[in-house]
């Protein structure tokens, strides 16, 4: 398996992904109605692995999912892509077709066992795309070959696509703000005209979550560069609990994270000094309750790296 990119869209969309109670919404939200209906997703389960190979790791990373079907004794996989361009690719579809050659591959290395594996691409670049079929991409083909191209069924999602009263259909607050969040992370001017509109939402969830208002924050500031006067002016008018969480983070961004690390590795100017400094910074986040994927944002480091030093010093 492939080692990921250090993406931060592909980071996000895995932090909101993850809890079952998201991924059943958006699974809900974008599969096909006939896959919708018929799948249990009370048995809905994240599973700890990737189909991705070498080859790929410029081109998608994966969260995949296993569920049962209804009055069947069957189980798939749903392998959602998440594309790595932010712009639309003719060939993605040949890169989809060594994805799952490798997903087949790997379940038969495993098990000798095989199970479906529903492909599902989700991209939310800067240009509007259409997928397109191997068939299709191929030029001048005459139809009575096109049956000899690789063909099969992908789900593609390109949330550019969706106007805002379709997101406004997703009943799943949380869900709804992530899925802003990605809809204009190529778009300043309009990520941050919508900034208290998403943060409203996360304020009206049933399942309000502090944590989560961290991780899009933190989403926020990796997008958009702004000065503290800015902030302040942009979260004017939010509650004060929440005006609270946004500030505490963006100080915790600027003075704990990446600067105490560079700060000290300057001042002892030696390789032991940054060491220190990361190991202080990553300890300090999660003493103030930071996951370590948003420890890992924030430093800058792998999240192996974060949990290396957490558990060296007693924490994990």
């Amino acid at each position: 398996m492939g080692q990921k990119l250090n993406n931060p869209h592909d980071k996000f969309f895995k932090s909101f992904i993850h809890t079952k109670e998201n991924a059943v919404d958006f699974l809900k939200t974008f599969l096909p109605k006939n896959l919708v209906v018929n799948i249990d997703f009370s048995t809905l389960t994240t599973e700890n692995t990737s189909f991705i190979n070498e080859s790929l790791n410029e081109v998608f990373s994966d969260a995949i999912f296993k569920c049962k079907i209804k009055n069947h004794n069957k189980e798939i996989f749903i392998s959602i892509l998440i594309e790595h361009k932010s712009y639309p690719d003719k060939y993605i579809s040949v890169q989809l077709l060594n994805y799952l050659a490798n997903a087949y591959l790997s379940q038969l290395k495993e098990s000798n066992h095989l199970e479906l594996v529903v492909p599902f691409i989700y991209y939310h670049g800067k240009e509007n795309w259409t997928y397109r079929p191997v068939a299709d991409i191929i030029d001048d083909l005459p139809d009575y070959l096109k049956g000899y191209a690789p063909d099969f069924n992908t789900i593609f999602v390109d949330i550019n696509h969706m106007t805002e009263d379709e997101l406004k259909k997703v009943n799943n607050l949380m869900l709804l703000s992530a899925l802003y969040m990605q809809r204009y992370s190529f778009n300043e001017k309009i990520l941050i005209s919508k900034f208290i509109e998403i943060f409203t939402y996360l304020e009206n969830s049933e399942n309000y979550d502090g944590n989560f208002i961290r991780n899009i924050f933190v989403y926020f500031n990796e997008l958009i560069e702004i000065d503290i006067e800015q902030l302040r002016n942009i979260i004017g008018s939010l509650p004060q609990n929440t005006k609270k969480e946004i500030m505490t983070t963006y100080q915790l961004i600027k003075q704990e994270g990446r600067q105490e690390g560079r700060q000290e590795g300057r001042q002892e100017g030696v390789e032991i000094g940054m060491e220190k400094g990361l190991k202080k910074g990553v300890i300090n986040l999660f003493k103030r309750k930071f996951d370590i994927v948003q420890i890992s944002d924030i430093m800058e480091i792998s999240v192996e790296k974060v949990k290396d030093i957490l558990k060296r010093n007693g924490l994990m």
